[in-house]
Protein backbone atom coordinates (compact mmCIF):
# COMPACT_ATOMS: atom_id res chain seq x y z
CA UNK A 1 0.00 0.00 0.00
CA UNK A 2 1.90 3.43 -0.70
CA UNK A 3 1.13 6.96 0.78
CA UNK A 4 -1.57 8.98 -0.72
CA UNK A 5 0.40 12.62 0.30
CA UNK A 6 -2.82 14.49 -0.72
CA UNK A 7 -5.05 12.60 1.37
CA UNK A 8 -2.70 12.67 4.57
CA UNK A 9 -2.45 16.54 4.08
CA UNK A 10 -6.14 16.84 3.95
CA UNK A 11 -6.66 14.46 7.05
CA UNK A 12 -4.20 16.51 8.67
CA UNK A 13 -5.99 20.17 8.09
CA UNK A 14 -9.03 17.90 9.07
CA UNK A 15 -7.48 17.28 12.43
CA UNK A 16 -6.05 20.68 13.23
CA UNK A 17 -9.81 21.82 12.59
CA UNK A 18 -11.51 19.36 14.62
CA UNK A 19 -8.85 20.11 17.65
CA UNK A 20 -9.64 23.45 17.60
CA UNK A 21 -12.99 22.58 19.37
CA UNK A 22 -12.47 20.87 22.38
CA UNK A 23 -16.53 18.86 21.68
CA UNK A 24 -14.67 17.01 19.19
CA UNK A 25 -13.20 13.81 19.28
CA UNK A 26 -9.71 13.44 17.62
CA UNK A 27 -9.95 9.80 17.57
CA UNK A 28 -11.68 8.87 14.13
CA UNK A 29 -9.56 11.39 12.43
CA UNK A 30 -5.76 9.98 14.22
CA UNK A 31 -7.38 6.44 12.74
CA UNK A 32 -7.98 8.07 9.77
CA UNK A 33 -4.87 9.20 9.42
CA UNK A 34 -3.00 6.15 10.49
CA UNK A 35 -4.43 4.32 7.94
CA UNK A 36 -3.54 6.65 5.41
CA UNK A 37 -0.07 5.91 6.37
CA UNK A 38 1.06 9.13 8.20
CA UNK A 39 3.56 9.00 11.01
CA UNK A 40 2.82 9.22 14.71
CA UNK A 41 5.41 12.28 14.63
CA UNK A 42 3.50 13.92 11.66
CA UNK A 43 0.05 14.05 13.74
CA UNK A 44 1.91 14.86 17.10
CA UNK A 45 3.82 17.87 15.20
CA UNK A 46 0.35 19.11 13.65
CA UNK A 47 -1.02 18.61 17.39
CA UNK A 48 1.51 20.34 19.01
CA UNK A 49 0.85 23.26 16.46
CA UNK A 50 -2.79 23.62 18.33
CA UNK A 51 -2.31 22.65 21.65
CA UNK A 52 1.68 23.77 21.95
CA UNK A 53 3.58 21.94 24.26
CA UNK A 54 3.70 21.43 27.80
CA UNK A 55 6.12 22.52 30.29
CA UNK A 56 5.99 20.97 33.61
CA UNK A 57 7.08 23.97 36.44
CA UNK A 58 9.19 22.62 39.11
CA UNK A 59 7.68 22.54 42.72
CA UNK A 60 10.21 22.37 45.27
Amino acid sequence: MRRNNAEVERLMDHLAAEAEDPSKNLMPVTVALVKARASMGEIVQRLRAVFGSYVETPVF
